[in-house]
Order: structure tokens, then C-alpha cells, then sequence
């Protein structure tokens, strides 16, 4: 998503958002099911996830500019 396809930045980073809270939430409940979910690797894949999405959002707010690549 970019500017081109007018796509706001509180848009982009609202979406974001979304993703982070569902992943989040999707590692919660992997955790209350298994103790040991913080070993699988799709456990890690989605802190990464959050990790990168965490720093577009920051990046969006504090440049004003939305971010070229989109996470689908």
C-alpha cells in the first residue's frame, strides 16, 4: 500500500495494528495451550511479524509518509 493507491497513513497503520493484536492474540492462546509454544517456529514467525510491524507503524507516524511495502 502506498500513497498512490490512497491509502492514508492512519489507514496503513491502523491495519497494522490489527495484524499485531490478532497475532498477539494468536500467541496468547498458543501459549496457554502449550508451555512450550514459544519454541515453534510458528510462535517466532509471528513475534517477528509484530516486531516489523511495530517499527512501520512507529516509522509511518514519525516521517508522515506511508510505507511502500505492504505485509499481507
Amino acid at each position: 500500500m502506498n500513497r498512490s493507491n490512497n491509502v492514508t497513513v492512519e489507514e496503513y497503520c491502523k491495519d497494522l495494528l490489527q495484524k499485531v493484536t490478532s497475532w498477539q492474540e494468536e500467541n496468547k492462546k498458543a501459549r496457554l495451550l502449550d508451555a512450550q509454544a514459544v519454541n515453534t517456529s510458528d510462535y517466532a514467525k509471528r513475534e517477528a511479524l509484530i516486531k516489523v510491524a511495530e517499527v512501520k507503524i512507529y516509522t509511518a507516524k514519525q516521517t508522515g509518509d506511508c510505507i511502500s511495502e505492504y505485509m499481507g
